[in-house]
Parts: C-alpha cells; sequence; structure tokens
C-alpha cells in the first residue's frame, strides 16, 4: 500500500482518498498536531461545517473554561463537551512534547485526530477554536489555532 503521507483513510467506507501533498511539518516541540498541505483534489469538500458557514476562528487567549466546544471526528462523529484546560503541556502517545495545549471533555477516539473543534452559534455558523489531536480515556485534546499558526508560519484566512 505505500507510505500515507498524502492520503487519508475513510475508515467507515474502508478505501483511501488522496486529498493533497504534505509541504511541511514542523519539528517537535511544537504548538500544535499539525501539517501544511496543498490540497491536489478538487473533488473533496473544503467544507468543515454542515450546517452553516464559519465565520471566523478564536485564539486560545479567547476560549474560557466552562465554554461547550464541537468536534466532528471520523469516528465519533460530532460531539461536544466543555473546555475543562488551557495552555497546558502535553506528552502525546508516541512521544514529543505539545506546548499550550486546550483540553476539554467532548468524547473522542482512534482515527478522531485532525478533526475541526468549533464553538456553535445557535447551530446556524461556527468559529474554528483548533483541531483534535487525542487525549485520554476522559480528557480530549486540541491544538489552538494560534499554536497552527506559529508552527506552519502562517496566517489562515477564514472570511
Amino acid at each position: 500500500m505505500g507510505p500515507l503521507d498524502n492520503r487519508c483513510i475513510n475508515l467507515r467506507r474502508a478505501q483511501i482518498i488522496t486529498f493533497g501533498v504534505i509541504v511541511y511539518t514542523p519539528q517537535l516541540p511544537r504548538y500544535s498536531d499539525s501539517l501544511l498541505i496543498e490540497i491536489t483534489n478538487t473533488d473533496i469538500s473544503t467544507r468543515t461545517y454542515s450546517n452553516g458557514d464559519v465565520i471566523g476562528k478564536r485564539y486560545s487567549s479567547n476560549q474560557y473554561i466552562g465554554e461547550i466546544v464541537y468536534k466532528v471526528g471520523i469516528t465519533t462523529g460530532k460531539t461536544s463537551g466543555a473546555i475543562t484546560g488551557r495552555c497546558v503541556t502535553s506528552y502525546p502517545e508516541g512521544g514529543g512534547v505539545l506546548y499550550c495545549q486546550m483540553e476539554a471533555n467532548y468524547e473522542h477516539a482512534s482515527g478522531d485526530s485532525g478533526a475541526p473543534v468549533y464553538h456553535s452559534y445557535r447551530n446556524e455558523a461556527a468559529v474554528i477554536y483548533g483541531i483534535h489531536w487525542g487525549g485520554t480515556e476522559t480528557i480530549a485534546g486540541y491544538s489552538p489555532i494560534d499554536g497552527i499558526e506559529e508552527d506552519l508560519g502562517i496566517v489562515l484566512d477564514i472570511s
């Protein structure tokens, strides 16, 4: 089957979907579990939030303990929970260090990594908070949007 560097596995349909080419992977330690991909498959949907529009992004300094966030993963689907930790140094399974991560108590499982984490406004619009990377049985970890921008040397334009 070869390396999966530029592929996404759709576990529900047991097929491999090529969506782009990895152009940059930050070195550890870092502030996010992210990489930069050049999209080459125009047949994939770039829509993150099916109920409405993505209307912005929110940095970790403006994400608060107790605030409800949502995650839509390929394994567990749409789940929600409250933010329980801010700017936590994390040591993900598999090694490395991720600085200034967010923690929440939404349900997650293997295969959900890379899923968007967002805040929903009346189920009509979403503000992106970060990307899910894993966690423990009771706590989910996600990289905040400002950590992703820092590691990749980019500013995400969500307009």
